[in-house]
């Protein structure tokens, strides 16, 4: 939070392959997908959280994360 207001979260990922489309999930919930640039902004509420990243190919990676108030 920066003079009051809310930022929102970057999330990022770096592909071997960096023009497979990523399709992006935040406690199994989908929020987009990204080409090229795997850049994605949440504003997630305070609490832990999932996140789940799926590649074209099928390949997935899961991150856990906890936002504080």
């Amino acid at each position: 939070m920066v003079n009051g207001n809310t930022n929102a979260l970057i999330l990022k990922i770096a592909h071997s392959k960096p023009e497979t489309t990523v399709f992006w999930y935040v406690d199994k919930t989908f929020i987009g997908s990204t080409k090229t640039i795997h850049d994605m902004a949440i504003l997630p509420k305070t609490g832990k959280h999932l996140i789940t990243v799926v590649d074209e190919l099928g390949n997935e990676v899961s991150r856990r994360i906890e936002i504080l108030e």
